[in-house]
């Protein structure tokens, strides 16, 4: 999996950042993945959910 593919499709890392970690706490407290892997790591499943499109990253219109 590749960061810059996960990156393209968001127009602010910072936002990124700021989704995935808090995709990381709620797996952390008991959420279902919301991807089948084998990965245990809530970090690497975040960026696998991502990767795949199941989070989307919205930027509100200002």
């Amino acid at each position: 999996m590749r960061l810059d593919g996960i990156l393209d499709k968001a127009p602010d890392r910072y936002k990124v950042a700021i989704v995935l970690s808090r995709r990381v706490l709620q797996l952390q407290q008991g959420s279902y993945p919301l991807v089948e892997t084998k990965e245990k790591n809530p970090i690497a499943i975040a960026l696998e959910e991502m990767a795949q499109g199941k989070i989307i990253v919205n930027m509100p219109v200002a």
